[in-house]
């Protein structure tokens, strides 16, 4: 938003509090996705989480690229803050859960160092359109491309989690995700999927059992 808001600035004649505006607004739909993330991740799929997330990116987008208010900015930052807080969430899950378990910090890792080189390029869109007046509609209108191409992407080549189709009783599902996966290691990977799940578990009865604690205390 950087590159753009001096361009929507004297596009919109704006002041300097609706250009307050334009840039914070973004984290009330991220907020939402904030709230809204875990549970859709969790009942809808890693996978279909992340479609759902290139779906409100290129919504966003559009918005955004066709803006002829002010209004319509807000709107367009709001829709674009919902889908990077929720794919902020469904993203590391999906590559946790669908790394082999020795590359499986290198691979979250790689996932941060490539929003990072999203910065830089998105910087350096802005510098290349600085002298265009309608420069911020490419701006935004070109995040709307990278997000339909991972949602081809997505859809076409990449599979569910095998740890979310184990949770959801999917199991014939699952077998054939770790075969494409890992092969011949498909048992193996089959146990660290079961072993995640096992500690997910162990971890969510921990802390059940530490609120009964606490409301037994508190009725003490």
């Amino acid at each position: 938003i950087s590159g753009a808001l001096p361009q929507l600035t004297e596009a919109f004649d704006l002041s300097e509090t609706q250009q307050e505006w334009v840039v914070g607004i973004l984290y009330l739909g991220g907020g939402i996705g904030a709230a809204l993330g875990g549970p859709l991740t969790d009942v809808c799929g890693r996978k279909s989480a992340i479609l759902v997330c290139d779906v409100v990116f290129g919504v966003g987008a559009l918005l955004l690229y066709f803006a002829n208010s002010v209004s319509h900015l807000y709107v367009g930052r709001i829709v674009v803050g919902f889908g990077i807080s929720v794919s902020g969430i469904a993203d590391v899950a999906y590559l946790h859960e669908l790394a082999p378990p020795e590359w499986r910090g290198s691979i979250v890792s790689v996932n941060e160092a490539c929003i990072s080189l999203g910065f830089m390029i998105a910087f350096c869109i802005g510098y290349a359109l600085r002298e265009n007046a309608e420069g911020w509609r490419d701006m935004f209108g070109f995040s709307g491309y990278l997000a339909m191409i991972q949602l081809l992407l997505m859809w076409t080549i990449m599979p569910e989690s095998p740890v979310w189709l184990q949770q959801k009783g999917r199991m014939a599902e699952r077998e054939k995700v770790l075969q494409k996966l890992y092969g011949n290691n498909s048992r193996s990977s089959s146990s660290c999927s079961i072993t995640m799940i096992r500690r997910r578990k162990r971890s969510s009865d921990t802390a059940t059992d530490q609120d009964e604690t606490d409301d037994d205390d508190n009725d003490d």
